[in-house]
């Protein structure tokens, strides 16, 4: 369990079940992000389907806060990246950031 990791994880503004299975990957992530829990575990975990879960890991993947490493015949490996890499989209409704012109 990576408690630096969840940290982070619960600071992000991504979707809520997306949330909460990034943190079932941090919780069990040991300190350099490696884990390779079984997509039936994460739903047991997030009280969701392994459909939604699988959803979420490829929405994660696919937004940079995870990779995976499908290890033929084996378990899944995740590696959870650096979180100075995370790219947090906004919260719903916010106004888009103000483009300042330079000075004529």
């Amino acid at each position: 369990m990576s408690i630096a990791l969840i940290t982070e994880a619960f600071k992000t503004s991504i979707p809520p079940t997306r949330k909460l299975v990034f943190i079932a990957l941090c919780d069990s992530a040991n300190d350099t992000g490696e884990c390779y829990p079984s997509i039936l575990s994460l739903a047991e975990k997030c009280s969701s389907g392994e459909r939604t879960v699988q959803e979420s890991i490829r929405w994660l993947e696919d937004e940079g806060f995870i990779t995976r490493d499908f290890r033929g015949g084996r378990s899944t490996l995740y590696l959870v990246t650096d979180p100075r890499l995370w790219r947090t989209p906004p919260p719903p409704g916010a106004a888009p950031p103000r483009r300042r012109t330079p000075p004529p």
